[in-house]
């Protein structure tokens, strides 16, 4: 019995864990030969963190990308540099500027889970290839029924790329389980083979 009262004390625990937790959710985008892929931390209808990689529209190999939250950029995403490379692009990013000079998508981080297009038209957006590169990209709904992008960036040894919002694409994703979810499984399968087991014993004995 203490075991029993132990094993449910797990459970719920790991169910606990597992509402606290971020829905993971598995993006991937495609337009044309652009295609990114990321996994996010969405919490209430908000991403908050993520990580992914990028390919093609102009760029050469694969990149890795990060998420941008409103305010927390990463580095050097602080600078300033002297002239916009897209004058009048979509959007206006406030948290600072890329390689190119060029700032885009507003303080958005709206994913609806459950929506045919989860996020909205202000987007959101993430640093492509790192502080050394430091390249700029956002996907919005574009109001047609398909998803746009912005790309830009202008640092060696990538080439110049001034995509100031293209609609067309699709982003198809879907959610991922959770560690809390994993553990609650294995909690659960932890448990039944100790009925097993305890079932096995008491019938030797018998």
């Amino acid at each position: 019995m203490r075991n029993l009262i132990l094993l449910a004390t797990l459970a719920t625990s790991a169910m606990a864990a597992a509402r606290a937790n971020a829905t993971l959710v598995s993006m991937d985008y495609t337009n044309g030969n652009l295609r990114a892929t990321a996994v996010l931390d969405v919490v209430s209808g908000q991403a908050i963190s993520g990580t992914g990689r990028i390919s093609g529209g102009g760029l050469i190999g694969t990149l890795p990308m990060t998420y941008i939250f409103p305010s927390a950029g990463p580095p050097p995403l602080t600078a300033t540099p002297s002239s916009d490379c897209i004058p009048g692009a979509l959007g206006c990013y406030d948290v600072s500027l890329f390689s190119c000079g060029c700032a885009f998508v507003d303080e958005d981080t709206v994913f609806n889970i459950g929506a045919a297009i989860p996020i909205d038209a202000d987007g959101i957006s993430f640093q492509v290839g790192g502080a050394a590169l430091n390249y700029g990209f956002a996907i919005y709904d574009a109001g047609d029924g398909s998803v746009g992008e912005i790309l830009v960036g202008n640092a060696d040894p990538q080439p110049d790329i001034e995509i100031a919002g293209v609609p067309g694409g699709t982003l198809e994703y879907r959610t991922v389980p959770e560690p809390a979810s994993l553990a609650l499984l294995g909690v659960g399968l932890a448990g039944l083979q100790f009925v097993r087991r305890r079932s096995t014993s008491v019938a030797a004995r018998l």
